[in-house]
């Protein structure tokens, strides 16, 4: 009975590779490495096949063992996610990597992320990489911006100032960029070097010279834009100057990070109407300056005056004579033009 019992299990080496090779996809790097590794050919040959998702979220100095088995396996490995500083970590070895998300990256580890190197790579996220002191940064913002890296479509690094000079080559690859910070006044000009950019996310400095917009230029990708702006004076202006040239855009969300005066939200729902027609989803983030006794009459006026911020949560700070504003979207299908 026992026999017959034990011959009615199916072991692992009664499988077929394809559903072994697919097993060992759900299996973590340091057990596969620790438990399958040069048990049998066979079993050496399915792990040289499997492609791997690895996020390492311990330091290296207190798991050595798990950054062996990822070096080991680095080949294989087409989604790599670094949470915590890895400074011994070869990036040179992965190169069937389509994402890469690592945090604190060392000078070093940054300058190996090039096109010969990673020569899939799809998604690249970078945190707390601000190493402006070294003189190549600027060439690795443009390398990153440039069209060489052919499978690259989504690029998010944080603490990067793109600057005119970073982006001097057209990329037509670029879909999805999250940044630190840019110029206003090149706005135009990094629309024109990204014209296959449908997402962006960023601070806008307003710098002198303003931004012209007296041109055709007019950028027909991009759908999707979340700014924050920083050292302005004139919001609605200045946002008019944004987003003229992305008549497209259906998704919106701003910030501003000083304190306004509601008479800067008049003629807000017109301009939004008139230079972004398809917009569909709008959220704004104002700072608002309001008399503590002017609070309720001061929202519904802005409720009033702006048709398509369809819900307004206000907070009033206790000590300070501010009120916090958040206008969500939808906007009202009636208010946008046909």
């Amino acid at each position: 009975m026992n026999n017959e019992l034990l011959c009615s299990f199916t072991h692992l080496e009664d499988l077929p590779d394809e559903l072994v090779l697919a097993i060992f996809v759900y299996i973590p790097v340091q057990t596969l490495y620790d438990s399958f590794r040069n048990i049998n050919q066979r079993l050496n040959s399915i792990l040289t096949s499997v492609r791997l998702s690895v996020r390492i979220e311990v330091n290296e100095d207190r798991n050595q063992l798990l950054i062996t088995s990822v070096q080991h396996f680095a080949p294989q490995i087409n989604s790599l996610h670094i949470a915590l500083w890895c400074q011994h970590l070869d990036l040179t070895k992965f190169q069937r990597i389509q994402s890469l998300y690592i945090s604190r990256p060392t000078f070093v580890q940054l300058m190996s992320i090039q096109p010969e190197h990673l020569p899939e790579l799809r998604t690249l996220s970078i945190k707390y990489a601000t190493p402006l002191k070294y003189d190549h940064i600027d060439d690795f913002y443009r390398l990153i911006i440039s069209n060489r890296f052919k499978q690259l479509r989504f690029v998010r690094q944080d603490g990067a100032d793109l600057r005119l000079e970073h982006y001097v080559v057209e990329n037509k690859y670029l879909h999805l960029l999250y940044i630190g910070s840019c110029e206003l006044q090149h706005w135009p000009d990094l629309l024109k070097a990204l014209p296959a950019l449908c997402q962006f996310t960023a601070t806008m400095f307003y710098l002198t010279p303003p931004i012209a917009v007296a041109t055709s230029f007019q950028h027909m990708a991009l759908r999707h834009l979340n700014i924050v702006l920083d050292e302005y004076y004139d919001v609605i202006d200045d946002l008019e100057k944004v987003i003229w040239f992305t008549p497209i855009l259906t998704h919106l969300a701003v910030r501003c990070r000083h304190s306004l005066p509601p008479i800067d939200f008049f003629g807000l729902s017109d301009m939004l109407a008139e230079c972004t027609p398809r917009l569909k989803h709008f959220r704004c983030r104002f700072n608002l300056v309001i008399k503590k006794n002017e609070k309720i009459a001061e929202v519904d006026h802005i409720r009033q005056i702006s048709p398509l911020f369809t819900t307004i949560h206000y907070k009033q700070h206790e000590t300070r004579s501010q009120c916090f504003i958040v206008a969500t979207e939808p906007m009202m299908d009636e208010y946008r033009q046909d």
